[in-house]
């Protein structure tokens, strides 16, 4: 595939380049400088809000979730009042202004082409600066969760026609574009699903997988089951 491995920590993130003003009066580019990530730094849990109308007629802010943050961002993500919206932490100045982009030092707007920020874990309430990464499309695109509404429910797993047995795959990302890789017909979807996840961490670097489904070799019978 050509793609980079990806980096582990401890990481010197980027400052920011942008300027705004916070509820103190403090700016983004004051507040920020260079540092180490580390993967066990100490998080804090920062509100998100959401103005809801109450019984009566009364409107009024309401804690709604959290967001995780190393407690060395929290005094400065806290000049902000952040909203969820899309499973995103975010505020709004002159548009959405997305936290986890800001975390990572990167434009406020994304247009195609530029570079991502991405959830190693997948969860979008969890910018912890040891779960972002610094990413292209295609990148991120690696670490899809398995979709919702599939009958497996499992990542790179499908019937396979007759509805005996499970096909396992996975979509490469070459020059861009998504590309479907058959991995074959296996009795069990666990089977499938450990197929495509071994496949997966041998191919798609940044693809973060479940321990158990990679820990081991699949079993002889189930290799012996593909076809």
């Amino acid at each position: 595939m050509g793609a980079q491995p990806v980096p582990n920590a401890p990481l010197v993130m980027p400052v920011s380049s942008h300027s705004s003003t916070g509820q103190d009066g403090a700016t983004t580019s004051e507040q920020y400088a260079p540092r180490e990530v580390s993967p066990r730094a100490a998080v804090t849990r920062v509100p998100l809000w959401r103005f809801c109308r109450r019984a009566g007629g009364a409107s009024a802010w309401t804690i709604v979730s959290y967001t995780l943050v190393d407690t060395a961002d929290a005094a400065w993500v806290r000049q902000w009042r952040w909203r969820l919206a899309d499973g995103y932490a975010v505020r709004h100045e002159r548009g959405r202004v997305y936290l986890h982009r800001e975390l990572l030092g990167l434009p406020r707007v994304w247009v195609p082409g530029d570079s991502e920020g991405m959830h190693r874990n997948r969860d979008r309430l969890d910018n912890h600066r040891a779960n972002l990464y610094v990413v292209s499309h295609a990148q991120r695109a690696q670490n899809r969760p398995p979709v919702a509404r599939s009958q497996s429910r499992l990542r790179g797993v499908a019937p396979a026609p007759g509805g005996r047995r499970w096909l396992a795959r996975a979509h490469a990302y070459v020059s861009g574009r998504s590309q479907l890789v058959r991995l074959g017909h296996y009795a069990t979807a666990y089977d499938a699903a450990r197929v495509a996840a071994q496949w997966r961490q041998a191919h798609m670097p940044y693809s973060v997988e479940e321990p158990t489904l990679v820990a081991s070799p699949l079993r002889a019978a189930a290799r012996g089951g593909a076809r």
